[in-house]
């Protein structure tokens, strides 16, 4: 057929279904026989069936929109948290082992609180600093709420008001003159209709998200996270901390070859998460640093008026130790400082490690203090990593290259400078350097 012959034929079938359908619609205007009357009932049923059928349709979407709400009231807390075992603990979580997913549970009374979030290296290369208890970094945190989203904020720290002045009003100058640092946003998945608690699903933030900040040091390498070879590992709740560990994988054709690799275009590093409250420890008393002294140190400004020029506040780190007896000379701690020697610890090393440690009591001595350090050995069957930061613990590792005998990493209340957990790593390097050199 003709493109001419097939328009026109298109066009005469439009232009009879028009006059029809106007003949129709006109129909009340002009005089009809019964006939007619007949059809435009007809019409007129129709289309008042139709207009039901729809005011049906729409009843039925508002019903189901209802229940939708209905739903997302009363059940979709326990949807979201199907098919997981839930672990009482600091904070309430669901973990979905077979999944490789954890929601926590967060109530409104731990919005707004101060967390420590300390981030260790489980699991390493050998090499290239990336080794098993190194340190990746700690973080004073909390949760706030902002319309349906949690945000995981860094409070600043760093400028503070010590007494002068109305505390509400020098927070207000603080919130309005140095931000804060919001690291992570959590979408709220549920909330509880009784506890009003909130759910939220850590799962990326352990996983997939760079929290250490080190992934732009490994990309400069020319490696990129490798999600296909990444999974939470592990997942325990204490009534005073929660422990994660996760596998990350890396990928890539970098232009430095780590040598201790069975392929240099791929590796795996174990991240253990720690996540405690910050401690409340009224009787502590943070004291000032003396530049005589070497200490670490936890350092601020402060903003209060009546400060001298010099604002920054520099308070050393220290152990809460009080004598059990505080008229006595010499008295033992109320509380010692208890370092566990990690099962990784070679038998035929242990002893020298104790000894090693209780020699520090010596320098305690001094202070007033009598057996301050205390020393035990971790079980081969210990239920507890040595990374959970309610254990103090020394531990051994080997790198491919000896570059530090051994060093001392602790975590320190930022407000107060309290250490609260302190890991000494000692290179198994260096005991086989010692014995070739004295041999």
């Amino acid at each position: 057929m003709k493109r001419f012959e097939l328009w026109t034929g298109l066009w005469v079938f439009t232009l009879s279904l028009v006059l029809g359908f106007t003949s129709v619609v006109g129909s009340e205007d002009v005089p009809t026989d019964d006939g007619d009357s007949d059809t435009s009932e007809v019409v007129e049923e129709s289309l008042g069936a139709e207009v039901e059928s729809e005011t049906d349709v729409e009843a039925e979407e508002d019903a189901s929109s209802e229940d939708a709400e209905e739903i997302s009231d009363e059940e979709a807390f326990d949807l979201a948290i199907e098919d997981a075992d839930k672990l009482n603990g600091l904070i309430d979580l669901y973990y979905n082992e077979e999944r490789g997913t954890i929601l926590a549970e967060i109530d409104p009374d731990q919005l707004d609180r101060l967390y420590l979030l300390v981030v260790t290296l489980s699991r390493g290369i050998g090499e290239l600093g990336l080794v098993n208890g190194m340190p990746m970094g700690d973080f004073t945190f909390k949760f706030q709420k902002q319309g349906e989203t949690i945000h995981l904020v860094l409070p600043n720290l760093n400028f503070r008001y010590d007494q002068s002045g109305d505390r509400g009003v020098n927070q207000a100058v603080l919130d309005r003159s140095f931000s804060d640092s919001t690291l992570y946003s959590f979408p709220i998945l549920a909330t509880h209709p009784d506890r009003e608690s909130y759910l939220i699903d850590l799962t990326d933030l352990l996983v997939t998200s760079d929290l250490s900040g080190f992934q732009g040091w490994l990309g400069f390498l020319g490696y990129t996270p490798d999600l296909l070879t990444s999974y939470l590992r592990d997942v325990r709740a204490y009534p005073k901390n929660l422990e994660f560990e996760s596998i990350v994988g890396f990928a890539g054709e970098p232009w430095i070859w780590p040598e201790t690799l069975p392929d240099y275009r791929q590796f795996s590093l174990g991240f253990r998460y720690s996540l405690s409250e910050l401690p409340n420890n009224p009787d502590f008393r943070p004291r000032a640093a003396d530049n005589r002294v070497g200490y670490f140190l936890s350092a601020y400004q402060n903003l209060d008026e009546t400060r001298e020029a010099n604002r920054f506040v520099r308070l050393i780190q220290r152990w809460d130790l009080k004598k059990r007896d505080p008229e006595a000379e010499l008295s033992p701690p109320e509380k010692p400082i208890v370092f566990w020697i990690e099962n990784t610890v070679p038998p035929e090393h242990r002893q020298a490690v104790r000894d090693g440690i209780l020699s520090w009591n010596a320098a305690f001595e001094q202070a007033g203090f009598i057996n301050a350090i205390e020393v035990r050995q971790m079980p081969d069957d210990a239920d507890w990593d040595p990374e959970d930061v309610r254990y103090n613990t020394v531990r051994w590792l080997t790198t491919e290259s000896t570059s530090f005998a051994g060093i001392g990493p602790s975590r320190v209340n930022p407000l107060t400078g309290e250490i609260l957990d302190a890991d000494i790593l000692i290179d198994g390097g260096i005991a086989r350097l010692a014995s070739s050199q004295v041999a």
